[in-house]
């Protein structure tokens, strides 16, 4: 955790979906050139959508292959297509130790949510209570929120709405994939 007020960050959207060759490794460099804090994404690491980890597991390999030139920690969050099923997301726990969590960088919370529950449908009780754990009592500065899919679009998705109101009174950015689009909307 940064202890200071003041650091920066990058935001990697979804890698997958005809990915350019080069682009990738070329965003590494110029990342690594600008020397953030960290890197965070918005999911959609690998192309995913198999029911066997065994063919999860070399795209993972490759990503992390790629990944390993990046001089800054990353923090993942997954997206539909490195949580297709339960195959994928077993192995994306066993990597990476979650698909939801939390993390503080000096007076600021980041929030990671797994959008992918059920299907991307909703997202559990137990997602609810852990970030309603997380922000009990919190009184810092910012919270960021990060999930793959928007679970406000393109209708409300059951659970995103009490997350939603636990952070009322906060000021917090919300930042998702998913869409292929930039999109931005201020409450």
């Amino acid at each position: 955790s940064v202890k200071s007020d003041d650091y920066k960050f990058v935001i990697i959207p979804d890698k997958k979906g005809g990915e350019e060759n080069g682009v990738f490794d070329l965003a590494i460099q110029e990342i690594n050139r600008i020397a953030p804090d960290f890197v965070i994404t918005v999911g959609d690491l690998i192309e995913g959508f198999v029911s066997d980890a065994s063919y999860t597991v070399p795209m993972w390999e490759d990503f992390m292959g790629r990944l390993a030139k990046l001089d800054a920690p990353f923090f993942f969050v997954g997206g539909n297509h490195d949580l297709t099923n339960q195959a994928q997301t077993d192995e994306y726990i066993r990597r990476f130790g979650a698909a939801y969590y939390s993390f503080s960088m000096g007076p600021d919370l980041f929030l990671i949510l797994d959008s992918q529950e059920h299907g991307g449908r909703d997202i559990s009780e137990k997602q609810v209570e852990y970030f309603r754990d997380v922000l009990d009592g919190w009184d810092g500065r910012h919270i960021y929120l990060f999930m793959h899919s928007p679970l406000w679009y393109p209708e409300n998705h059951g659970g995103y709405e009490e997350i939603d109101s636990l952070l009322q009174g906060h000021q917090y950015t919300v930042f998702t994939g998913h869409t292929h689009t930039y999109y931005m909307e201020e409450r």
